[in-house]
């Protein structure tokens, strides 16, 4: 399973395959806890779009809400200019620690 690092800056893409990207009215990223508690969400105004994907940048606070040793899932939820709404399967991450565990 992959790992997300508490106290860091990762980047999560997503590339629909459905649709082109062109056509998504809103979107939403969702890191939720296995429970199905969301713990960090961000839309379409917080992403860019790039090739066709979308991509959200995690800040060190954000990150800083992962309880350590747990898994998150993370969900994108999306709605088209014609209504038709999807939503993806989850992507499972650990939580690890990073070395330095707070905001450098």
């Amino acid at each position: 399973m992959a790992q997300i690092a508490r106290w860091t800056t990762p980047v999560v893409i997503y590339k629909p395959s459905a649709v082109n990207a062109d056509v998504i009215s809103e979107i939403y990223m969702v890191v939720m806890t296995n429970e199905g508690r969301p713990i960090i969400s961000k839309d379409i105004s917080d992403a860019t779009v790039s090739d066709g994907a979308f991509t959200w940048n995690l800040s060190q606070e954000e990150t800083s809400k992962l309880v350590l040793g747990s898994t998150v899932r993370i969900k994108i939820d999306y709605k088209c200019l014609n209504g038709m709404r999807y939503t993806t399967n989850a992507r499972q991450y650990t939580v690890a620690d990073s070395a330095v565990n707070k905001e450098i």
